[in-house]
C-alpha cells in the first residue's frame, strides 16, 4: 500500500473554503473515527479538530497503511501516536 500523508488543520480551512489548492481525496469523517476518538489513545489529543485529523491516521494505520502526519502541532507531536514529519 502507498505512503498516506495526513495534513493538519490548514487542509481542514481549504476545504471548508472549497478552495481548489486542495485535492479530491478527502478521507470522511466515518463513525470508526469518532470512535477511535474517544480511546485513550485519541484523547491524548486535546483538541476535537486535531484529534479527529490524528484518528483519521490511526484508523487508516488499522486498514494496513502506512501513515504520517505533516505538522507544526506541539500537542500532536507530544502525544507521540502517529509518526510526525516537520
Amino acid at each position: 500500500m502507498a505512503h498516506k500523508y495526513i495534513l493538519d488543520t490548514h487542509a481542514l480551512v481549504w476545504f471548508v473554503e472549497g478552495n481548489k489548492r486542495l485535492s479530491d481525496e478527502i478521507f470522511p469523517l466515518t463513525l470508526d473515527i469518532f470512535e477511535r476518538s474517544l480511546t485513550p489513545e485519541g484523547l491524548r489529543i486535546p483538541e476535537l479538530h486535531d484529534r479527529f485529523i490524528v484518528c483519521t491516521g490511526l484508523h487508516l494505520q488499522d486498514l494496513g497503511e502506512t501513515v504520517e502526519i505533516i505538522t507544526k502541532d506541539q500537542a500532536i507531536t507530544e502525544a507521540n501516536v502517529l509518526a510526525v514529519t516537520w
